[in-house]
C-alpha cells in the first residue's frame, strides 16, 4: 500500500490533477495512517469484506491476531473522511450485495460466526451507501448512479423487505422482486445468479 500511495503521490506532483478518485482495491491490513495519507492524496478506497464472510474463522492464523483485529477497516475509511467502499471479487466470490452488507455490519464469518475486528463494524446505513453511492462516487457517476433522485438512470431493485430495517441475520430471507435499469422494468429470469 505504502508504494501504491507513494506512486499516486509522484504522479500528482509531475502531473497534477484535481479529483482524481484514484482507487486502491481491497485494502486488507491498510493502516489507519495509509487511510488518513490515501485521503491526503484524493485516493479512494473499496473493502472486499468478503474475504471476512468466508476466511474470518482462519484469520488469525493466516495474518495473525493483533492484523485480525483490524482487518478490512471499513468503520476506518468512513471516519477518517474516505467515500469508502465495499465489493465482491466475483468470480472468487459469488455476487451478493446484501451479503456483503451483512458482512460490513456484523463482520462475521459464515462458518464459526466468530466477529472479525468488531471495531470496524459499520450501521446497515453506512454499508448500504458503501455499496452503492460511494460506489458511483468512486467512478465519478454519483451524478448518474448510486441513488435514486431526479435525473439519475433509475437503476434499482425492488426488494421484498426494506434491508435498513431487517437484522442483516435475515437478508438472506430478502427477495429480489424487481430490477429496473434506466428507468424500465427489465427480465432477470434469464440469469442464473447462484
Amino acid at each position: 500500500i505504502d508504494i501504491a500511495l507513494d506512486a499516486f503521490e509522484k504522479v500528482q506532483i509531475e502531473n497534477p490533477r484535481n479529483n482524481h478518485r484514484h482507487r486502491l482495491e481491497h485494502n486488507a491490513l491498510i493502516t489507519k495512517d495509509q487511510i488518513k495519507r490515501a485521503v491526503d492524496l484524493g485516493v479512494t478506497l473499496s473493502f472486499f469484506v468478503d474475504h471476512i464472510h468466508y476466511y474470518g474463522d482462519k484469520l488469525n492464523q493466516i495474518v495473525g491476531e493483533e492484523n485480525t483485529k483490524r482487518y478490512m477497516p471499513v468503520r476506518s475509511g468512513i471516519e477518517l473522511g474516505d467515500f469508502s467502499s465495499i465489493h465482491t471479487d466475483n468470480p472468487a466470490t459469488p455476487i451478493n450485495a446484501l451479503r456483503t452488507v451483512r458482512t460490513a455490519v456484523k463482520r462475521s464469518s459464515f462458518k464459526t460466526n466468530q466477529t472479525i475486528g468488531k471495531n470496524e463494524k459499520v450501521t446497515i446505513f453506512d454499508a448500504m451507501r458503501a455499496i452503492t453511492y460511494n460506489s458511483a462516487w468512486q467512478f465519478n457517476e454519483e451524478n448518474n448512479i448510486g441513488s435514486i433522485e431526479v435525473g439519475k438512470f433509475a437503476d434499482f431493485v425492488i426488494l421484498s423487505k426494506n434491508p435498513l430495517d431487517e437484522n442483516p441475520e435475515n437478508y438472506k430471507n430478502i427477495e429480489i422482486l424487481e430490477t429496473w435499469l434506466g428507468g424500465k422494468k427489465v427480465n432477470t429470469s434469464i440469469y442464473n445468479w447462484s
